[in-house]
Formats: C-alpha cells, sequence, structure tokens
C-alpha cells in the first residue's frame, strides 16, 4: 500500500456476532499496520414490531448494543493494543448510520453475513454491507470471517 492511499482513520461496525468480531480484528490489524486509528460502532435500533409484543424495551436494545460492543473490543483486546480506539453505540438505521459515521473516514469495516446473525436483534449489521458498500464515501472492506 502507498502512503497517499494507506488508511489512517478506519470506522467498523459491530453487532456481537463472531463475523463483526473478525472485522474489528481486521481493521485493528490494518490500524497497527498503517499507523491509523479506528472507531468501533454498534448501531441499533426498536424494531416496529416492539409494541405488538412488548417483551423488550428501547432500553433492553440498547443493552443489548452496549453488551455487543464490549464483547467485540473485549474478545479483541482493541483497548489494550495500543491502537487508538473510540467506541460507541448509536440508534438509527445500520447502513445509513455506519456510512453517515464513515463520512470523512478513509475506511469503512462492516462483517457480511445475513440478518439475524449479530447478537443484538435490529443491529441490521447484515444486508447492511451491501448498503455501505454502494453508498459509503470512502472504500468499503467486508469481511466474511
Amino acid at each position: 500500500m502507498s502512503s497517499e492511499t494507506t488508511p489512517r482513520r478506519i470506522v467498523v461496525g459491530v453487532d456481537g456476532s463472531e463475523r463483526s468480531v473478525a472485522a474489528l480484528e481486521w481493521a485493528l490489524e490494518e490500524a497497527e499496520a498503517h499507523g491509523g486509528s479506528v472507531k468501533v460502532v454498534t448501531v441499533w435500533d426498536v424494531p416496529s414490531t416492539i409494541f405488538l409484543t412488548p417483551t423488550f424495551t428501547e432500553g433492553d436494545y440498547a443493552d443489548r448494543a452496549t453488551a455487543a460492543l464490549e464483547h467485540a473490543l473485549g474478545a479483541t483486546g482493541a483497548l489494550s493494543r495500543g491502537v487508538p480506539v473510540v467506541a460507541e453505540t448509536v440508534m438509527g438505521n445500520g447502513g445509513q448510520t455506519l456510512v453517515e459515521i464513515a463520512d470523512g473516514a478513509d475506511l469503512l469495516v462492516v462483517a457480511g453475513h445475513g440478518l439475524g446473525h449479530g447478537g443484538v436483534p435490529g443491529a441490521h449489521l447484515g444486508s447492511v454491507a451491501g448498503y455501505c458498500a454502494h453508498h459509503a464515501s470512502c472504500p468499503t472492506v467486508i469481511v466474511r470471517g
């Protein structure tokens, strides 16, 4: 990779699935190799069906998103690898929100898998990979785990 194409600011979406943990691992290795920083994001939403079966509250979905984010950070040792890491959970539409957050980034990294494979219901990090690849203003890497 030439210095002009070396990723410096990497955004990675995680949803608690093993594939998203692999995506975070890939992003961390890329940042380690090229001196970049990583922003780790779990996007979650409340399904429209929540009002039909109010088993889970909005807070439950937020808690699951936080747990998914913490799982990915812990599984990769992200906070102790010497790479600048910022992590957050964001309520919104998976693909659209990741694309907005990645605006101005050098690279967006997501897991490629089908909806429902993640640890967070409503996280939408499945079909989102295609959305990100088509709409992100930066290069997008889809990690297949």
